[in-house]
Order: C-alpha cells, then structure tokens, then sequence
C-alpha cells in the first residue's frame, strides 16, 4: 500500500499577479514547436512580390528576391524548431518575416501576431508577466480591427454582434472573468474573421490566441491519495520524461516517481513480469495503466496545456495509440545515452518525491 501524501494547502499558493501567464517552460515549448511549423507552412505558401513594397521597413526581397528570401525563412523557422540557439533564430524570423510581410501583395495578416509571439521567444523560454500583458494588448487590439483595417466598433457597424464583443472586451479587466471573456472573443473572432482567410491564416490567429491562452485556467487532475509513475531507470528517453513531469507537475500533485524493479517497485506488490519495462502508472485507487494509458494519466495530472493535449488524444482508439507507443518503446534506449544512476537530476523541490 503506498503511503498518503498530503496535497499542497490551496491557501500556501502564491498569490497570483494581474497578468501571470501560467506558462510553464515546458508547455511554452510547445508553442515554440508549433509556431516553427506554422513558419515552415507560410514560407512554403504560394505569394507573389509587389513592385514597391513599404518604405519606412529594409525590404530584404528588393535586395536578394523573394525565393531567397522563402529559403532562408525556411531554414530559420527548422533551427528556431530544434529550440538551439532559440533567441537567436527567433530573432532571426521576426526580422525575415517582417519583411516578407511588406513584400508581398497578398501577405498572411496573421503574420504581425505571431511576429509578437515570437518577440516572447526572443525574450525568455516562458513569457514574464509584462510581455504576457504585451500579449493582451495586442488581443485587444487584433480583435478591434478586421484583416481590411476596418474599425470592428466604429458606428456603422454597430450591431449585437459588436455589443457581444465589446461586453468582452470589458470583461478582460476582471481576473475572474478573463476565461469566460476570452473564450468568448476568440469565439466571436473566429466566426467574424476565419471564414474569410486563408488556412494559414486561420491556423496563425488560432495559435495567437493559444499563445494568449492561461494553463492556469485547466488545472491538473487532483488526487487525494499517493499515486506512482514508475519508469525504465536505465531509460535515457524515461529520465527525461520523468524530469519534464516533476518539473511541469502542479505543486499539489501528490505523485511519486520510483524506478521499475526497484526497491521501492518490489515492496508494492505488482508483477514486473507482467508489466512493460518502460512506464507504469499506478493511481490513487491502485489502478495500475500501462503504455498509452499511463503516459496520458500523467499528463492529465499536469494540467494546462499537457492536460488539454491528453483529451484530445485520448480520442484515438487505444489500439493506434498502444501501436505508435510500442515503437517509440522499441527504439528508446538508441534515442539517448544509458544514465549513470536510476534516478534522473530532478529539481530541489521535486526530490521528496522520489523513491528507490
């Protein structure tokens, strides 16, 4: 019987700031990952140049081409995915993209939102508060306009429609409110502005609007007793997965990390012949899930982002998901080198929660 922990007080949280973006490194990691790929997809989309351009801005296609211009685009937005060197290459895009946005007759309007998101990147590996605010205005600021630069609220186009939007608006100025007003101008948004653009376009505002999402809002799934992530000690891919986790985990979480065959495993009753030699997962209720099963658990006690991406894949079939997972399982030991101890470098805070 593994022992009771007890949760964190809700009352010893810190008290969260006005703008606190909930951002994790880990989670906003994701967001890095998934902004590298809209790049990839904008440098590969079909764009003619204008003759002109903008004056006030250096217009690298003048200089070089458009076609130079698309490939060394596509080679910042590979290395800003890898995440070396990410200030660098973030910095890097914003600069390509901007100019490549005021060459082209028919640019991708979404590019100004997200040329901000990568501003983030530049910054830190999670956004501060004042950026995260920096965020919120340019929301407010991109929902009070259309793609034509046309007033959303100006007065003949009035409408409850704009009523609806701008009771939004006012509800962004109340922490309690922001979710509810969020969902609803990102609701709004989409129905007046995505029907009208391009796919990437649209896929563009969506991560905009991810990127101006709080984790904070979708908290992880509470247990009240001990729950257990065991995993390969001799895994390097396992290490790392057990480092993310503990490091992701929200300070309540009452979950234990021990690796497989350990003492700790042994002491509990459960059958290593029977089980995989990679993750296992045991609940509160001494549940004991495996493959799949237990990677999406875990993820849904981390809450935020990792929580939203276990309810969207746990809709497919547990047979693909097993599949995809046995292969991964199959190749991880050749994915990084055997540690040198069964217990990966975990944080200071996050060491209580080992076991041998």
């Amino acid at each position: 019987m593994a022992p009771h922990v007890e949760p964190a007080r809700a009352d010893a949280a810190p008290r969260r700031a006005r703008f606190d973006s909930g951002w994790t490194p880990g989670q906003y990691a994701c967001v890095r990952v998934a902004v590298s790929l809209w790049l990839c997809w904008m440098w590969l989309a079909p764009a003619t140049s204008t003759p002109h351009g903008v004056t006030w801005f250096p217009n690298l296609a003048d200089a070089i081409g458009l076609t130079p211009l698309r490939v060394l685009g596509g080679i910042g937005a590979l290395a800003l995915l890898t995440g070396r060197a990410r200030r660098i290459f973030a910095a890097v895009s914003i600069c390509l993209l901007a100019s490549w946005y005021h060459a082209t007759a028919q640019p991708v309007w979404s590019a100004p939102l997200l040329g901000w998101v990568l501003t983030t990147f530049v910054v830190a590996r999670s956004p501060p508060r004042w950026i995260y605010a920096g965020t919120w205005l340019v929301l407010l600021l991109a929902t009070s306009f259309d793609p034509a630069d046309e007033l959303l609220f100006a007065p003949r186009t009035w409408s409850p429609l704009a009523v609806a939007h701008f009771a939004l608006l006012l509800g962004l100025a109340s922490r309690g409110a922001r979710p509810w007003a969020y969902g609803g101008i990102a609701l709004l948004f989409l129905i007046r502005v995505i029907p009208g653009t391009s796919a990437v376009d649209s896929v563009g505002v969506a991560l905009f609007f991810l990127a101006a999402w709080n984790p904070s809002w979708l908290r992880g799934k509470h247990a009240s007793g001990a729950e257990t992530f065991y995993y390969d000690g001799a895994c390097g891919l396992c290490h790392r997965g057990v480092q993310l986790v503990a490091t992701e985990l929200e300070t309540r979480s009452t979950m234990l990390f021990a690796p497989l065959a350990g003492p700790w495993f042994q002491s509990q009753g459960l059958d290593g012949a029977k089980l995989p030699d990679s993750v296992v997962f045991r609940d509160e209720h001494e549940r004991v899930l495996v493959r799949s099963d237990a990677a999406l658990a875990i993820a849904q006690r981390m809450g935020g982002l990792w929580r939203a991406i276990a309810a969207l894949t746990s809709a497919i079939p547990r047979p693909l998901r097993d599949w995809v997972y046995n292969k991964i399982a199959r190749i991880r030991l050749r994915l990084f080198a055997r540690p040198d101890s069964v217990c990966p470098m975990l944080p200071p805070d996050a060491r209580a929660r080992f076991r041998d």
